[in-house]
């Protein structure tokens, strides 16, 4: 590991150093090792060695080529359009940011909505995509960098994109801002509560046999949020009247493949096993692969 590419974390959450050790990946000074952990003090999953912030954003900077397959564009599609469903009816500015706005799809269909649509984007790539093809003028850099008049927004979104940032906190707090009063912002997530158990699965499959894991979807970034850690975050970033909702999924093996027929079926299978569940249980039960909250500024 290079430790100049590298650093190590507190909790993102409640600013502990007390990890209880998931996985792990990074031999540390003095025989420790570190990777993803589980803060014992309030249960936020984060890796607690990680690349740098100037490393991530160099990665993200450098982002992905415009030929996406149509699989990817149709399983965004489909997930954004769920959203922006919930969010018609917080219009009064009829302003809408997006962070983390990729190659525009979700904005794209904001902007044939009538929504006067606004993203940022670390991808110099995304960028001109979503100019070239949808008109879209998106800010080119960091979300704690971009800068927009306080409460001007009815409403914000994060698509898998907090947990990719190395302070989510601070966003959160930065978008309470910026939302008028009576905003909403919206966080889709990977569900911590899945994916470490998936994680789990597929490395027990691996000691089996090596081909056995190549099935892992279970995905853990910077953070793994679950409808505890995420809730707590947005109250104390100022928000309230926190909503947690099942979210269907939107899976690809990366943007560039078509999802084989195996992998289809196996999605639509968990979908409906994960559907069945949120409902049989009054809607208390959240064991999707990924999740979505939507909370209000007051």
């Amino acid at each position: 590991m290079n430790r100049d590419l590298h650093e190590d974390v507190f909790c993102g959450l409640c600013g502990a150093d007390n990890p209880k050790l998931l996985f792990g990946t990074h031999q540390l000074p003095g025989g420790k090792i570190g990777g993803v952990v589980r803060c014992r003090t309030c249960g936020l999953v984060y890796r607690n060695v990680r690349q740098n912030a100037a490393s991530i954003r160099r990665y993200f900077e450098q982002g992905e080529d415009a030929d996406l397959s149509p699989d990817w564009i149709a399983g965004r599609k489909k997930a954004f359009a769920e959203h922006l469903i919930l969010l018609e009816s917080f219009r009064r500015n009829n302003r809408i940011l997006d962070v983390g706005a990729g190659h525009g799809y979700f904005l794209s269909t904001c902007a044939d909505r009538g929504w006067n649509c606004y993203g940022v984007e670390t991808s110099r790539r995304a960028v001109d995509y979503a100019q070239r093809n949808f008109g879209l003028s998106l800010y080119c850099g960091a979300f704690e960098e971009a800068v927009y008049p306080d409460e001007y927004f009815d409403a914000v979104t994060f698509f898998n994109v907090l947990e990719f940032l190395p302070d989510p906190k601070s966003a959160l707090q930065k978008t309470h801002q910026l939302l008028r009063p009576g905003g909403v912002v919206t966080v889709r997530f990977s569900n911590a509560v899945f994916h470490v158990a998936a994680y789990r699965f597929f490395l027990f499959l691996g000691r089996i046999h090596r081909r056995l894991n190549h099935g892992d979807q279970a995905v853990i970034h910077l953070y793994a949020f679950d409808k505890n850690s995420i809730t707590r975050l947005l109250l104390e970033s100022g928000f309230e009247e926190i909503k947690m909702s099942w979210t269907p999924l939107s899976w690809t093996t990366t943007s560039h493949e078509r999802i084989g027929s195996w992998r289809k079926l196996a999605c639509k299978l968990l979908d409906a096993c994960a559907c069945f569940f949120h409902l049989v249980s009054f809607k208390s039960l959240l064991i999707s692969p990924s999740l979505t909250a939507i909370a209000r500024k007051g």
